[in-house]
């Protein structure tokens, strides 16, 4: 690299302070043509090893099927952190192509019969019954806005399922979708999938979108900055999915451990995390004895717990964030011991606790839902015990379990007033998880005149 020459300028006497100024403004010119030759050197060259180090890897389309665990249990092949399905109204499913902004759809009948428009040319070619042995998936097909056919399948469920039962109940003022397919290919020798996360057809979504890297079946949030075989790399994702390229990342990077210290009858299978500003994402409990990711503030997006054939998740809760620093590792002492949350709704003659809403909590605020799940489930054979004590001599007025569903995972525990209303009266629920071990939760309720 050559730098200009100074220019060097020689004023008379008697035009000294112009003559300065006018020298002044030739250095700093000449400064400032430095510093962008400069520039341009070393962050060129930078770049050039940049595109050098960069690979492309072209995917496809795949649509993923449902897997049948048992007669009751159907799920998705792959664990996602957010399972939140889009709702669709007014008749469109709001994938845009090059016909138009979506693809229709229209009720068959006042209960489960529905029909979609598949090619996007508004008319409707395909119905079925939404039941509950066989989920539906559909899968569209169109060119997209640069006139390149694409596929995209779909899942459905309504508002109040319980997930991730593909169980229908109730009236569906709105249909509820997700994706059911992936662009796939290979990244570094591994398989690599990209799954839509909004249901907007696009693949670039960093923090909302899904990815999953190796044999693994959890997918993290699309991120940024993906971990393979304990190497970093950088993402940058083409937002039709068909594409994407990929570089070693270079730092700075600390270590995240959430298994080593965990506690619990169970095992923390699954551990994903995402970082506060929601560009990169990682499932730490991959790698035991911590996994290796960049700097920042990391929050638990979704963890799962297993132990023979039962399994419940986690979320972040009031957890702090888990900070990462650079050459550092952060290891996480959490689990263990757990206690029962749950409102109690009084409502007329009845004091209510609504099943759905117990959840576990440790310690450190994290927060264990869907906690009664069974792969080979076929009615719970034991329920939580609910039971409401007298405060001023913890007399029971009442005991019972929850009681169980054939199709869904206990009713409200409810039980009549029959207590002078000035009593202060305690609620308890208790239950024996294999998960978890002896769990209890306590509400105060009553005494009021």
């Amino acid at each position: 690299m050559t730098l200009p020459l100074t220019p060097r300028i020689r004023p008379k006497a008697d035009e000294t302070a112009p003559a300065l100024r006018r020298e002044l403004c030739a250095h700093l010119r000449w400064l400032v043509a430095s510093l962008s030759l400069w520039s341009t050197s070393v962050f060129g060259a930078a770049n050039a090893a940049g595109a050098e180090d960069s690979k492309r890897v072209s995917l496809r389309y795949e649509t993923l099927s449902y897997r049948e665990i048992s007669e009751f249990y159907n799920e998705w092949p792959i664990f996602l952190p957010n399972d939140d399905f889009v709702g669709a109204t007014g008749g469109w499913i709001p994938i845009p192509h090059a016909e138009g902004p979506g693809f229709r759809f229209e009720r068959t009948d006042k209960t489960k019969g529905l029909g979609f428009d598949t090619d996007g040319d508004t008319e409707i070619d395909t119905s079925f019954s939404m039941g509950l042995r066989s989920p539906p998936i559909i899968t569209l097909r169109a060119k997209d806005l640069e006139g390149r056919p694409f596929e995209y399948s779909l899942r459905f469920r309504r508002r109040n399922m319980l997930s991730p039962f593909p169980r229908l109940r109730g009236p569906f003022p709105r249909v509820f979708f997700a994706a059911a397919g992936a662009m796939v290919g290979r990244m570094a020798g591994k398989p690599i999938r990209l799954i839509d996360g909004n249901g907007n057809g696009r693949y670039d979504d960093y923090g909302i979108d899904f990815l999953s890297v190796g044999e693994s079946d959890v997918a993290t949030y699309l991120s940024r900055i993906v971990s393979l075989r304990g190497k970093l790399y950088r993402l940058d994702v083409d937002p039709s999915g068909r594409t994407l390229r990929y570089s070693s990342d270079q730092g700075p990077f600390g270590v995240l451990d959430l298994t080593t210290k965990w506690q619990g009858p169970a095992t923390l299978e699954t551990a994903v995390v995402l970082e506060q500003r929601g560009q990169l994402s990682f499932d730490v409990a991959a790698a035991r004895g911590g996994l290796r990711v960049p700097v920042g503030r990391y929050v638990l997006a979704r963890g799962r717990l297993t132990r023979g054939d039962g399994q419940a998740l986690v979320r972040n809760g009031d957890l702090e964030p888990f900070v990462v620093k650079a050459g550092q590792t952060t290891t996480i002492e959490w689990g263990s011991p757990f206690h029962l949350e749950f409102p109690c709704v009084e409502r007329e003659d009845q004091w209510i606790v609504p099943a759905q809403q117990i959840v576990i909590r440790g310690p450190r605020g994290e927060e264990y839902f869907d906690w009664l799940l069974f792969k080979n489930w076929r009615g719970i054979k034991q329920t939580p015990l609910g039971e409401v004590r007298r405060i001023r001599d913890n007399r029971v007025l009442h005991q019972s379990r929850f009681p169980a569903a054939k199709n869904s995972l206990c009713e409200s525990f409810l039980v009549s007033k029959d207590a002078p209303p000035t009593d202060p009266l305690q609620v308890r629920v208790t239950y024996q998880s294999p998960l978890f071990g002896l769990l209890e939760g306590k509400v105060q309720t009553g005494g009021q005149e």
